[in-house]
């Protein structure tokens, strides 16, 4: 996807570590307006089930990105983007139907890639389809569940690297719960 293709692009123009953060950001925004037009589409079920697996590994993922130096993070980072493709054709050609279970672990994964490389989103839209979501659903199941994922990781890591976040004054992160999701989301 678009995020493999800029993490290629942006890695030797601006240095292995800005990668992430970056995209990050982009993901924010692009997901958010994705949700937003899709908001009526979006399967809350499928949501739940790869967000409580997907949040709490992001943040190691977000971790591991933080203390990799640079030559070892962009090794990483190539390694993933180049597995991806495979691994979704494999997925796609065996046409896996996925559970409740498949989108926890499915969710574990993508979330956990996804704290320390970018353009993972051929995952989650595999794994969504795999799922029987189709259409619209996918794309604003997809738009809410990496719009989350981004925001762990634009949230955390700078806080990681050393430079101030996104963090309320207590320390707290900004709530993420699914109530405040549907309002933000259903105007």
């Amino acid at each position: 996807g678009t995020g493999s293709i800029l993490s290629a692009v942006l890695g030797p123009v601006s240095g292995v570590k800005t990668v992430v953060p970056v995209l990050a950001l982009a993901g924010i925004v692009i997901n958010g307006g994705r949700c937003w037009f899709y908001r009526r589409e979006i399967d809350w079920a499928a949501t739940r089930q790869v967000l409580v697996t997907a949040l709490p590994l992001v943040a190691i993922g977000t971790l591991l990105y933080a203390r990799l130096d640079a030559r070892a993070l962009g090794v990483l980072i190539g390694a993933v983007v180049l597995a991806s493709v495979p691994l979704r054709r494999v997925l796609k050609a065996r046409q896996i139907v996925v559970g409740p279970a498949g989108l926890r672990a499915g969710g574990a994964l993508f979330g956990f890639v996804n704290g320390f490389a970018s353009g993972m989103g051929v995952l989650l839209v595999s794994l969504l389809y795999g799922a029987g979501l189709a259409g619209t659903a996918v794309l604003a199941t997809d738009a809410l569940v990496s719009g989350a994922v981004a925001h762990v990781v634009a949230d955390g890591l700078p806080e990681q690297l050393g430079e101030p976040s996104g963090r309320g004054p207590g320390g707290e992160p900004p709530g993420l719960d699914e109530h405040a999701m549907r309002q933000a989301v259903s105007g």
